[in-house]
């Protein structure tokens, strides 16, 4: 019996969906934590997730000059402790 692969689309939903999943592990997790860490303090703490179509595009944004003009005043209206990028994998 012979297998034929996946067509385009499949594989991209499968694509998808992994990384939906890696996604909400890490929400999850990153929930998680700020929940023990507020445990400690009285300070509030958020977690953002932004999603890019590939990484080179969350890459571009941030070196981007828009964003770059705003940080100062991004600075002083949040603290960024860890900034992470996952890609999802075939």
């Amino acid at each position: 019996m012979v297998l034929a692969p996946p067509d385009a689309g499949v594989r991209r939903q499968v694509v998808k969906t992994r990384y939906t999943v890696v996604l909400s592990m890490i929400a999850g997790a990153a929930a998680q934590a700020a929940e023990r860490l507020s445990a400690w303090t009285d300070h509030p703490h958020r977690v953002a997730i932004t999603e890019w179509d590939c990484l080179e595009q969350a890459e571009a944004f941030v070196k981007s000059k828009a964003r770059t003009d705003l940080g100062p005043d991004r600075d002083k209206a949040i603290k960024t402790i860890r900034r992470y990028a996952v890609e999802a994998v075939n």
